[in-house]
């Protein structure tokens, strides 16, 4: 089984401490890679603890070198250098590295891993459109479309954990006990789910048809 790995990748300085929202949207296999400078937004009290009570998601931080886009320039070559490293391992552990001739193949052959950018600003989207169109899973999360995915992802929790069958006591009626209870599993697993399908309208992907900046654009 192929196990899909979300890269979360931080811009601390353009969202402050918001980013704790990614531990309601990360799963226990992902990883959040926050990059700093001394610009960045001190945190509150508040986020520090949930912080240090976070024991399930990976969580790194990375410093980077201050100057103009600085941060920016640092955040995507790193990316790059995840995406070059997942392969490289993909590639070690294969018997037959596949040879790719065509663009519209190159996604056969590049990591299943989904990278994603949080951060309001749009001047990383032609770097998410450079690596989509060459088969990689890559995104841009802005703060406001995170705050919807965690409330979407709640109601859904939510609605999951209603659906469940309630067991009642019996002692004086006839209800049947033999009730399957195989759907108590998904209050646990209802963590995992699609980023595509939070939202009517498949908001968190992104198509040639439409630019890229102007979707995301509108929640900035």
């Amino acid at each position: 089984m192929v196990i899909i790995i979300r890269h979360f990748l931080v811009d601390s300085e353009n969202v402050n401490d918001n980013w704790l929202m990614l531990f309601d949207m990360a799963d226990e296999d992902d990883e959040i890679i926050v990059f700093y400078t001394k610009k960045s937004p001190h945190m509150s009290y508040m986020s520090v603890i949930r912080l240090m009570e976070n024991n399930s998601i990976n969580v790194r931080f990375e410093e980077c070198y201050e100057g103009t886009n600085a941060l920016d320039f640092q955040l995507v070559s790193y990316m790059g250098y995840l995406m070059g490293r997942n392969d490289t391992h993909s590639e070690s552990n294969s018997s037959a590295t596949p040879i790719v001739t065509d663009a519209a193949d190159v996604s056969a052959a590049s990591c299943a891993d989904e990278y994603i950018i949080m951060s309001n600003d749009t001047g990383y989207d032609p770097a998410v459109r450079f690596w989509k169109d060459k088969g990689y899973a890559v995104r841009r999360f802005n703060v406001n479309f995170c705050k919807q995915a965690v409330q979407r992802r709640k109601n859904i929790k939510y609605q999951v954990v209603a659906d469940i069958p309630f067991k009642e006591d019996n002692t004086n009626t006839n209800i049947d006990t033999n009730i399957d209870t195989d759907n108590d599993n998904d209050a646990i697993t209802a963590k995992s789910y699609n980023l595509n399908e939070l939202f009517d309208g498949n908001h968190s992907s992104y198509t040639d048809n439409e630019p890229l900046s102007d979707e995301l654009a509108a929640n900035d």
